[in-house]
């Protein structure tokens, strides 16, 4: 009885199971990472493939590899899949491949194979190819490139002091047929381990991010490692390797956190005469203290990004720009970034080459992704229809802060968002950033009382009197931020020395700061901001000790003013 006979009857399941592709499968031509040629007459077209495991929240680092196979799949007129690879059962976490598929869709990284999808190679989870990945290991067993250990886990990592868990010593490879009955009758359960020939694993490869890797040899590396598991489920080296081979993978872009593993990877292919594909490793995101981003590190999940309300485009412009160089000009703008960093999706694919990324480890920053954020809505602003998306999504919040508010309308948001466009982070700071927009200003707030603290009442009175004259008397075709901006101009013309920009935003608003004031009436309309402006004139906004102190003011030199302010700020300080 051979040892491949062994194994099959202890896994009966899956001698049922249909055939795979032989092992006489022909091997695919080395591909050129620019322009996807060989030296065959028909080229393959490149394919890659994005493969997490569901051991948790898709988190940025793998948002990133995503990002990147979709990027060189598309600048090479190729296509990339997600696979799922959910082997590991101990870490498996429900719900997480759902998850992680329903941010992708968020994204907009549109895969062109997967499990929601389909596609030639279906299945895309492993779990659901296990009878292939055992038909594959029986040829490798029956071809003499594997055999079924029997050895038990703790046994297997006894069995030399230095090897590393769940190594054997080779013994089961030499077991006689009466032994392999023996094991095959009383049901042993069995792992099936690829050997290793004497000239170990191949640790020397070329990587088209880092170049020429030569791995160190470690103590107990060449040992023969498990295939299959004992319970029947394929390692993560294994259906890596079957799968990248079946389903056509060209080039694969992973974390260099996985260049060790290259050489057991490598080590599978030889024992199937398959070519490797192209690999590129790129640097892994660390956290700002320099160490890895992980799923267990804090505030790095995708989803957490996207629940306070950053845009997508953004959050991938963002991650693109960790690892990888994409123009030689000098950092000029804020948090290092210059406008060519601001990136649509076309852009990135267009400026995206392999070659251009590095080998230094990134850190992710809050402050760049806020910067990235707010011109990404100016930009999305420009078209109506990514106006009216943004506006349809921020109506919940809107309607959660203001419940009672009757300004809900689509239209009218939408005029709102593009007011604020250049104040706002993120979409939903139009609620802590223009209240004045959905409700009344409150006059009642500390900021709103110092802006009064600036000008005289009589000053004040002036301002709004004068601009409502002016305005009161345009027609609602000329209501607009053009016009209303040359009105205030005249306004000030035609009274020299009178300042209108406080008391007229305290007026609309009640808010020092905000966008330019026609932009603010042009978007509160005709009616509501004259209404304003007549009822902040015909406001008595100061009290009688205000007054008073308005007239010391008044009368001292700037010196003395400058320490009565003082002493009523002290006086101020300690309350009633």
């Amino acid at each position: 009885m051979t040892a491949l006979r062994a194994f099959a009857e202890l896994r009966s399941a899956l001698i049922a199971a249909p055939r795979a592709q032989s092992l006489r499968t022909p091997s695919r031509k080395r591909l050129c990472v620019r322009c996807a040629s060989s030296d065959t007459q028909q080229a393959q077209a490149p394919r890659l493939r994005f493969a997490p495991s569901p051991t948790g929240f898709l988190h940025l680092g793998g948002l990133r590899s995503a990002l990147f196979n979709h990027l060189l799949a598309r600048k090479l007129g190729g296509a990339w899949i997600l696979r799922i690879e959910d082997t590991d059962r101990n870490r498996f976490v429900e719900g997480a491949a759902d998850s992680l598929t329903e941010i992708l869709q968020w994204a907009r990284l549109d895969y062109d194979e997967g499990p929601s999808r389909g596609g030639p190679h279906a299945p895309y989870t492993q779990s659901e190819r296990k009878q292939i990945y055992a038909r594959y290991a029986e040829e490798l067993v029956s071809a003499g490139h594997a055999y079924a250990c029997f050895c038990d886990p703790p046994i297997a990592s006894a069995q030399s002091k230095h090897a590393p868990p769940n190594v054997c010593s080779g013994e089961c490879a030499q077991l006689s047929s009466d032994a392999l009955a023996a094991k095959s009758s009383c049901k042993a359960p069995a792992a099936i381990r690829l050997k290793i020939g004497p000239e170990g694993l191949p640790r020397s490869f070329e990587d088209l991010v880092y170049g020429k890797i030569n791995l160190p040899a470690k103590a107990g590396q060449d040992r023969d490692f498990v295939i299959i598991k004992r319970d029947g489920f394929p390692t993560y080296h294994f259906a890596n390797v079957i799968d990248d081979h079946l389903m056509q993978i060209t080039h694969v872009l992973r974390g260099e956190e996985w260049i060790p593993s290259t050489s057991k990877h490598l080590a599978i292919y030889d024992a199937f005469g398959w070519q490797a594909p192209r690999y590129a490793h790129m640097p892994i995101l660390v956290t700002s203290e320099g160490k890895k981003l992980s799923k267990r590190s804090g505030h790095v999940r995708v989803e957490d990004y996207r629940a306070e309300g950053y845009e997508p485009e953004a959050v991938l412009n963002a991650v693109a720009l960790l690892g990888a160089s994409w123009q030689d000009a000098p950092p000029e703008s804020r948090y290092g970034l210059q406008t060519s960093d601001i990136m649509t999706m076309q852009e990135m694919i267009s400026k995206f080459a392999i070659e251009n990324v590095n080998k230094h480890r990134s850190a992710f920053s809050p402050g760049q992704l806020d910067f990235l954020n707010r011109h990404h809505l100016i930009l999305k602003c420009a078209s109506d229809g990514t106006l009216t998306e943004m506006a349809e999504r921020l109506l919940p919040d809107l309607q959660e802060a203001f419940p009672s508010s009757p300004l809900m309308e689509i239209a009218y948001i939408k005029d709102v968002i593009v007011a604020l466009k250049e104040r706002i982070n993120r979409l939903k700071d139009v609620a802590i950033m223009g209240p004045y927009f959905f409700s009344e200003p409150d006059y009642t707030v500390p900021a709103a009382k110092a802006m009064l603290r600036k000008t005289s009442e009589e000053h004040y009175r002036s301002a709004c009197e004068a601009t409502y004259e002016r305005l009161s008397s345009m027609t609602p075709a000329e209501w607009t931020a053009d016009r209303l901006s040359a009105a205030l101009a005249a306004v000030t013309q035609d009274e020299p020395g009178l300042q209108i920009g406080l008391p007229l935003r305290h007026a609309l608003t009640a808010a020092k700061i905000g966008p330019p004031v026609a932009i603010v009436m042009a978007t509160l309309g005709q009616e509501t901001s004259l209404a304003r402006l007549e009822r902040a004139a015909h406001t008595k906004w100061t009290t009688p000790a205000e007054d008073r102190l308005a007239q010391i003011l008044a009368s001292c030199d700037t010196k003395q003013a400058k320490g009565v302010q003082k002493k009523v700020h002290v006086l101020r300080a300690r309350g009633p």
